[in-house]
């Protein structure tokens, strides 16, 4: 048996996506996202792509903890959540941010392409991966909605 590792981008189909999470929720700007990550300025530059792609700011987080209190508090429609985070991993993240919010639409991503395989991703309820370094030359919509 042959494991895939190829990186799940979103330039392929959807493999991992949820029908029902993929419908359209209007603009860009109707998208309230969740930023998870534990590097600060990989948080600014998030904040801003999303920004510029018209994506509201639900909140920011820099570690599950915090990442699982602002979605009960600002129950957003999407979250761009690292894989390696100090607490906790970002695919249990994504099990946990959905049973939440079953319908947010959660996107990984990481420095490390590696970790963003379909075999690695296989069982996540996110709805793919993007390296950190195509953040911001990637059309997010297929993604995040909007």
């Amino acid at each position: 048996m042959t494991v895939d590792t190829t990186p799940v981008t979103p330039h392929e189909s959807q493999v991992l996506a949820d029908p029902q999470r993929q419908r359209r929720r209007g603009s860009a700007s109707e998208t309230r996202v969740l930023i998870v990550d534990d590097d600060a300025r990989f948080r600014a530059l998030a904040r801003t792509v999303l920004t510029q792609h018209g994506y509201a700011i639900a909140a920011e987080a820099a570690d599950g903890t915090q990442a699982l209190a602002a979605a009960h508090r600002e129950h957003p429609d999407a979250a761009l959540v690292d894989i390696g985070l100090p607490d906790t991993d970002g695919l249990t993240l994504a099990r946990e941010l959905t049973g939440i919010e079953p319908n947010m639409r959660i996107l990984l991503t990481s420095t490390e392409r590696a970790l963003g395989t379909s075999a690695a991703l296989g069982s996540s309820t996110a709805v793919g991966f993007i390296p950190k370094d195509e953040l911001a030359i990637t059309d997010l919509q297929p993604w995040l909605g909007g």
